[in-house]
């Protein structure tokens, strides 16, 4: 973190020339626990935010003697260009209480910092947790095979879907949501999940039957 404060010095024949001074930046001892003025609560001033220590952004800021917030900065990320820049914006949008200097109750600037999360988390991607056997077309690698198999590869991987009831046993023979490309390993990876012990899918503390995604692995040695 690095404020600057640029003077532009106008030079002969109309040029311009900007001059920058790098401000230390403040020690954390410097830094001050952040109290907004009344009436300039985040929570009214910033509705898409709240305070907060969970996955925050945290901001530092200069505050003057009158109170008025300017060169905000991220100290520490939340990981998120968005929240980062919406944190940095509402600190604008507020107003604080000055630091009072000792002995004379003067007030004067200060380095104060606030935390921010979103009030609503941002959606994240769910995982896959079901798949639907219905809408996965019919294939040969399905079909018991009595035959005799090629030999397998040396790795490869398939998707099967595996159905089980209240009880955590087969509904059905599981089907291939992802083929490895190879008709062997399709059929061993069948076999293998209907061979597998499973625990039945809970519902309001029952067990319910469902149907799930399941990943086997090959690399034959």
């Amino acid at each position: 973190m690095r404020g600057w404060q640029c003077l532009a010095l106008a030079g002969l024949l109309a040029a311009q020339s900007v001059v920058c001074v790098a401000q230390s930046p403040p020690s954390d001892a410097e830094i001050r626990a952040a109290r907004p003025s009344l009436g300039y609560e985040p929570a009214k001033r910033c509705a898409d935010l709240t305070t907060t220590t969970d996955q925050a952004a945290v901001v530092v800021f200069r505050v003057g003697d009158t109170g008025s917030p300017s060169q905000p900065t991220i100290k520490s990320s939340s990981g998120s260009e968005k929240l980062d820049a919406a944190a940095k914006a509402c600190v604008l949008r507020l107003h604080f209480f000055p630091v009072l200097r000792a002995g004379d109750g003067v007030a004067v600037a200060s380095w104060q910092q606030m935390s921010f999360g979103w009030k609503t988390p941002e959606p994240q991607a769910a995982a896959v947790s079901h798949c639907d056997p219905a809408a996965t077309p019919a294939a040969a690698a399905n079909a018991p095979d009595t035959s005799v198999s090629p030999p397998l590869p040396r790795q490869g991987k398939v998707g099967v879907c595996v159905c089980v009831d209240e009880a955590g046993k087969l509904a059905h023979a599981p089907i291939v949501l992802q083929s490895a490309g190879d008709s062997g390993l399709d059929k061993a990876a069948i076999e293998i999940a209907a061979t597998g012990r499973y625990q039945p899918s809970t519902q309001n503390g029952k067990a319910v039957s469902d149907c799930f995604p399941l990943t086997v692995k090959f690399d034959v040695r």
